[in-house]
Protein backbone atom coordinates (compact mmCIF):
# COMPACT_ATOMS: atom_id res chain seq x y z
CA UNK A 1 0.00 0.00 0.00
CA UNK A 2 1.07 3.31 -0.89
CA UNK A 3 1.57 5.76 2.14
CA UNK A 4 -0.94 8.00 1.18
CA UNK A 5 -3.56 4.66 1.06
CA UNK A 6 -2.79 3.92 4.60
CA UNK A 7 -3.66 6.86 5.91
CA UNK A 8 -6.93 6.82 4.07
CA UNK A 9 -7.62 3.20 5.16
CA UNK A 10 -7.26 4.07 8.66
CA UNK A 11 -9.26 7.13 8.33
CA UNK A 12 -12.02 5.15 6.80
CA UNK A 13 -12.14 2.30 9.16
CA UNK A 14 -12.43 5.25 11.87
CA UNK A 15 -15.30 6.37 10.00
CA UNK A 16 -16.47 3.08 9.26
CA UNK A 17 -16.77 2.40 13.20
CA UNK A 18 -17.66 5.59 14.51
CA UNK A 19 -20.92 4.90 12.23
CA UNK A 20 -21.25 1.47 13.49
CA UNK A 21 -21.11 2.98 16.57
CA UNK A 22 -23.45 6.20 16.26
CA UNK A 23 -26.04 3.27 14.21
CA UNK A 24 -26.22 1.30 16.81
CA UNK A 25 -26.38 4.25 19.66
CA UNK A 26 -28.99 5.81 17.38
CA UNK A 27 -31.91 3.14 17.75
CA UNK A 28 -31.16 2.62 21.76
CA UNK A 29 -31.56 5.99 22.50
CA UNK A 30 -34.40 6.68 20.29
CA UNK A 31 -35.92 3.33 22.35
CA UNK A 32 -35.39 4.46 25.56
CA UNK A 33 -36.85 7.97 24.84
CA UNK A 34 -40.08 5.93 23.50
CA UNK A 35 -39.80 4.36 26.89
CA UNK A 36 -39.39 7.34 28.82
CA UNK A 37 -42.40 9.38 27.17
CA UNK A 38 -44.61 6.12 27.20
CA UNK A 39 -43.70 6.50 31.14
CA UNK A 40 -44.57 10.00 31.41
CA UNK A 41 -47.82 9.16 29.15
CA UNK A 42 -48.79 6.74 32.07
CA UNK A 43 -47.77 9.01 34.65
CA UNK A 44 -49.71 11.98 33.27
CA UNK A 45 -52.60 10.05 33.25
CA UNK A 46 -52.25 8.81 36.53
CA UNK A 47 -51.75 11.95 37.51
CA UNK A 48 -55.16 13.23 36.00
CA UNK A 49 -56.66 9.83 37.87
CA UNK A 50 -55.84 10.76 41.11
CA UNK A 51 -56.78 14.85 40.70
CA UNK A 52 -59.99 13.59 39.52
CA UNK A 53 -60.06 11.85 42.63
CA UNK A 54 -59.18 14.24 45.11
CA UNK A 55 -61.66 16.79 43.18
CA UNK A 56 -64.14 13.74 44.21
CA UNK A 57 -63.26 13.20 47.85
CA UNK A 58 -62.92 17.54 47.86
CA UNK A 59 -66.69 17.67 46.89
CA UNK A 60 -67.86 14.87 48.67
CA UNK A 61 -65.96 16.88 52.28
CA UNK A 62 -67.79 19.69 51.42
CA UNK A 63 -71.20 18.18 50.75
CA UNK A 64 -70.92 16.22 54.40
CA UNK A 65 -69.69 19.51 56.35
CA UNK A 66 -72.40 21.32 54.84
CA UNK A 67 -74.78 18.12 56.27
CA UNK A 68 -72.85 18.62 59.54
CA UNK A 69 -73.81 22.06 59.64
CA UNK A 70 -77.23 21.29 59.44
CA UNK A 71 -77.33 17.72 61.83
CA UNK A 72 -76.04 20.17 64.41
CA UNK A 73 -78.51 22.47 64.14
CA UNK A 74 -80.99 19.89 64.53
CA UNK A 75 -79.36 18.37 67.49
CA UNK A 76 -79.10 21.97 68.75
CA UNK A 77 -83.00 22.56 68.30
CA UNK A 78 -83.91 19.08 69.79
CA UNK A 79 -82.18 19.63 72.43
CA UNK A 80 -83.81 22.53 73.09
CA UNK A 81 -87.42 21.17 72.65
CA UNK A 82 -86.28 18.12 75.46
CA UNK A 83 -85.49 20.60 77.74
CA UNK A 84 -88.75 22.89 77.24
CA UNK A 85 -90.60 19.24 77.75
CA UNK A 86 -88.55 18.28 80.96
CA UNK A 87 -89.03 21.53 82.56
CA UNK A 88 -93.18 21.15 81.38
CA UNK A 89 -93.16 17.77 82.99
CA UNK A 90 -91.41 19.25 86.29
CA UNK A 91 -94.17 21.64 86.73
CA UNK A 92 -96.71 18.87 86.11
CA UNK A 93 -94.94 16.64 88.75
CA UNK A 94 -94.87 19.08 91.31
CA UNK A 95 -98.36 20.08 91.20
CA UNK A 96 -99.22 16.44 90.88
CA UNK A 97 -97.14 15.94 93.98
CA UNK A 98 -99.24 18.65 95.76
CA UNK A 99 -102.54 17.78 94.90
CA UNK A 100 -101.46 14.00 95.75
CA UNK A 101 -104.43 11.81 97.77
CA UNK A 102 -107.13 14.15 96.38
CA UNK A 103 -109.46 11.53 94.00
CA UNK A 104 -112.60 13.19 92.17
CA UNK A 105 -114.65 11.85 93.93
CA UNK A 106 -113.14 13.12 97.37
CA UNK A 107 -112.90 16.60 95.78
CA UNK A 108 -117.32 16.52 94.24
CA UNK A 109 -118.06 15.26 97.69
CA UNK A 110 -116.21 17.56 99.98
CA UNK A 111 -116.69 20.61 98.16
CA UNK A 112 -119.22 22.49 99.39
CA UNK A 113 -119.76 24.50 95.71
CA UNK A 114 -120.77 21.29 93.74
CA UNK A 115 -120.04 23.37 90.39
CA UNK A 116 -116.52 23.90 91.10
CA UNK A 117 -116.44 21.06 92.08
CA UNK A 118 -117.17 19.37 88.87
CA UNK A 119 -115.26 22.49 86.87
CA UNK A 120 -112.06 21.35 88.90
CA UNK A 121 -112.98 17.75 88.23
CA UNK A 122 -112.93 17.98 84.43
CA UNK A 123 -109.78 20.60 84.49
CA UNK A 124 -108.26 18.14 85.93
CA UNK A 125 -109.10 15.43 83.68
CA UNK A 126 -107.62 17.75 80.86
CA UNK A 127 -104.58 18.18 82.44
CA UNK A 128 -103.77 14.40 82.59
CA UNK A 129 -104.49 14.07 79.32
CA UNK A 130 -102.16 16.88 78.33
CA UNK A 131 -99.56 15.70 80.99
CA UNK A 132 -100.30 12.21 78.86
CA UNK A 133 -99.28 14.17 75.76
CA UNK A 134 -96.61 15.90 76.92
CA UNK A 135 -94.95 13.15 78.52
CA UNK A 136 -95.44 11.43 74.55
CA UNK A 137 -94.56 14.75 73.01
CA UNK A 138 -90.97 14.27 75.13
CA UNK A 139 -90.33 10.45 74.26
CA UNK A 140 -90.64 11.49 71.00
CA UNK A 141 -88.58 14.26 71.12
CA UNK A 142 -85.82 12.33 72.94
CA UNK A 143 -86.04 9.81 70.59
CA UNK A 144 -85.11 12.24 67.39
CA UNK A 145 -82.65 13.75 68.98
CA UNK A 146 -80.95 10.31 69.23
CA UNK A 147 -81.41 10.09 65.83
CA UNK A 148 -80.19 13.46 65.52
CA UNK A 149 -77.03 12.89 67.29
CA UNK A 150 -76.54 9.54 65.94
CA UNK A 151 -76.65 11.10 61.89
CA UNK A 152 -74.33 14.03 63.40
CA UNK A 153 -71.80 11.59 64.36
CA UNK A 154 -71.97 9.61 60.57
CA UNK A 155 -71.55 12.56 59.52
CA UNK A 156 -68.37 13.39 61.61
CA UNK A 157 -67.17 9.57 60.43
CA UNK A 158 -67.49 10.73 57.02
CA UNK A 159 -65.83 13.97 56.98
CA UNK A 160 -62.64 11.93 58.43
CA UNK A 161 -62.73 9.14 56.40
CA UNK A 162 -62.75 11.64 52.64
CA UNK A 163 -60.11 13.89 54.88
CA UNK A 164 -57.86 10.43 54.94
CA UNK A 165 -59.13 9.54 51.31
CA UNK A 166 -58.27 12.94 50.32
CA UNK A 167 -54.55 12.42 52.61
CA UNK A 168 -54.04 9.21 50.12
Amino acid sequence: MSRLSRPLVALCATALAAGLCFSGQAPAQADRLSDAQEQLTQLQAEAAEASEQFNQVQAQLDAATSKLVQDQQTVKDQQAKVESLRQQIAVISLQQFQDRGITSATALFTAEDQDAAIDKVVLSSMVAETTQAILQNYELSQSALAEAQRSAQATVDAIAADKQRQAD
